[in-house]
């Protein structure tokens, strides 16, 4: 399976380095240019399926994809929605002293082995219900999206998450046949921005 994960556009929260988490911030005109950019981007690419986390960011994002593509099934799905930050929801990374590694633990929040665990389990649901051959996309959050990959390369999350910056409509590819074996072809790209 390939599988074709990106992240939403910018949000005002994104601008000011908050912890947005579930909650559920808007585009900024930047995010929905952005989300234009991407759908431009991905409008000639073949798909198969398109799944969307629920938080109205991601969905928006997804939804412009998805004009160019209005025969692929598209699919709201709670599992992409973003890691839970608890108590630093709200707050700036600086605040929260979100820039040392690892990177602190989310009080009354979800710890990153439970993203992980959870981003592994919608993992093995798509190898289960989708061809080798099917192109899947994934329209998600840093957050969520970095734990799916962490899952396809057999990899920590911390490793994975300080792997690149994870820009908002990047584009990463991965090859997929067994959990944990999957390959990188393309890594956050953001060539159409």
């Amino acid at each position: 399976m390939k599988l074709i994960i990106t992240r939403h556009g910018e949000t005002f929260w994104n601008r000011k380095h908050m912890m947005q988490g579930t909650i559920d911030s808007e585009l900024s005109p930047t995010g929905l240019y952005e989300a234009e950019k991407l759908a431009k981007r991905l409008k000639n690419d073949h798909f198969d399926y398109i799944y969307s986390s629920p938080l109205s960011r991601a969905q928006l994002t997804a939804e412009e994809v998805a004009r160019f593509h209005p025969d692929v099934p598209f699919e709201v799905v709670e599992d992409l929605i973003e890691r839970d930050f608890g108590e630093f929801e709200g707050k700036t990374k600086e605040d929260i002293g979100w820039h040392t590694s690892p990177h602190p633990e989310p009080p009354e929040g979800e710890l990153s082995i439970d993203n992980v665990s959870r981003a592994g389990q919608f993992l093995s649901f798509l190898l289960k219900i989708h061809k080798k051959n099917d192109v899947v996309l994934l329209v998600a959050h840093k957050h969520i999206n970095s734990s799916i990959i962490a899952s396809c390369l057999g990899a920590d999350w911390d490793s994975v998450y300080d792997m690149s910056e994870w820009k908002n409509t990047n584009v990463t590819i991965i090859q997929i046949e067994k959990m944990g074996e999957g390959e990188i072809v393309v890594l956050d790209d953001a060539s159409h921005l």
